[in-house]
């Protein structure tokens, strides 16, 4: 349990924090809108996904800051928006399979010695 608290501690709280919000305010928002279908199941995944939607927001953004490096781009505010519409409900979606991916890879780096 000390190295899973490891893991947690070393990542910044306040990026941690602001992700966790952003994944609760994405599934809100489209829950009120009755685009989820709510029943157990749906919640239940949906709250583990929430779980590992920072760890799978790290590694996209790595592999982002690999291909793009220190460059950006300048796009209109309505594109901008959409695109990070877009891309939270993609991670999010996508957010088990990459968040363990990410985790197991953040857990074997932070305790290898």
């Amino acid at each position: 349990m000390e190295k899973i608290k490891k893991v947690f501690s070393t990542i910044d709280t306040g990026w941690l924090i602001r992700h966790y919000l952003f994944a609760i305010i994405f599934v809100v928002f489209f829950a009120n809108l009755g685009a989820l279908k709510l029943n157990i199941f749906n919640i239940l995944g949906w709250g583990i996904s929430m779980i590992f939607y920072p760890f799978a927001m790290l590694i996209y953004e790595q592999i982002v800051r690999f291909i793009v490096g220190d460059h950006f781009f300048i796009l209109p505010i309505k594109w901008m928006f959409v695109w990070k519409v877009v891309r939270m409900f993609v991670i999010l979606t996508l957010s088990i399979p990459i968040g363990l991916i990410g985790f197991a890879y953040f857990y074997y780096k932070i305790n290898q010695e």
